[in-house]
């Protein structure tokens, strides 16, 4: 689309975008993407690498660019939060993040008759029983799981490095993965796009489970991607 619709969700995935540029938080496409369209975006996610190095001032910067009227939420990345035990998670928590208080990922909200699962990839611990069990228990049928480091072994060729979570193969999604075919689920990674040779968006289906990397990386033809009225469509950044 080349226009953000009314009430509309972005998800933005290594938004500070190119590894190269001096750490500024997040990219400037995002800063101005909100600023043009800020009317028409009622909440934005953010699915990890917020900051190459995060600190308390620069956490506070993020918060301060965004209108209190937008819902913020962050599945956090590596370079935000650390993997395990870490100075950055340590930050992480020192943080009033808005919307987001609670720690305990993963976590679930309901916007727009949609269900968002918030998860928390930087671990050795898998979620994913977790997730499930969420998934398993709730009533709406639109379900969007948004975490930084892909699942699928078969989605890992956009994948801009690997967690500390293994790849999962795709006959074991299928078997952990087994959910009434009236349910729409679409996992969302953020992990991707960082590079020239990484696609700017990789779509897969496994299991009638929709499985999608995005993330930017200061290309010109980066993308974000736009939930509204219960469809995903991507947005070019200019």
């Amino acid at each position: 689309i080349s226009k953000i619709p009314k009430n509309s969700a972005i998800v933005v995935g290594h938004a500070y975008g190119s590894p190269y540029q001096k750490d500024l938080g997040i990219s400037n496409k995002i800063k101005n993407l909100y600023k043009d369209n800020k009317e028409n975006i009622d909440m934005i996610i953010f699915s990890g690498d917020l900051f190459q190095i995060p600190s308390i001032e620069r956490w506070k910067k993020f918060y301060r660019e965004f209108d209190k009227k937008v819902a913020l939420y962050i599945a956090p990345g590596n370079h935000d939060i650390g993997i395990e035990d870490s100075v950055h998670r340590d930050i992480f928590k020192l943080i009033k993040h808005r919307n987001q208080e609670n720690y305990n990922f993963p976590f679930s909200f309901q916007w727009s008759n949609n269900t968002f699962i918030i998860d928390d990839s930087n671990t050795n611990q898998n979620s994913i029983n977790k997730i499930i069990s969420t998934i398993e228990k709730e009533n709406n049928n639109n379900i969007y799981i948004i975490r930084h480091h892909i699942l699928p072994k078969s989605l890992s060729f956009a994948s801009n490095a690997k967690g500390p979570q293994p790849y999962i193969k795709d006959w074991e999604l299928n078997q952990k993965f087994i959910f009434d075919k009236n349910k729409n689920i679409t996992f969302i990674y953020g992990d991707s796009g960082a590079k020239e040779y990484l696609p700017r968006i990789a779509c897969i289906k496994i299991n009638n489970i929709n499985h999608i990397a995005n993330g930017i990386g200061g290309f010109k033809d980066d993308i974000i991607l736009v939930l509204n009225n219960n469809k995903i469509f991507i947005k070019e950044l200019n």
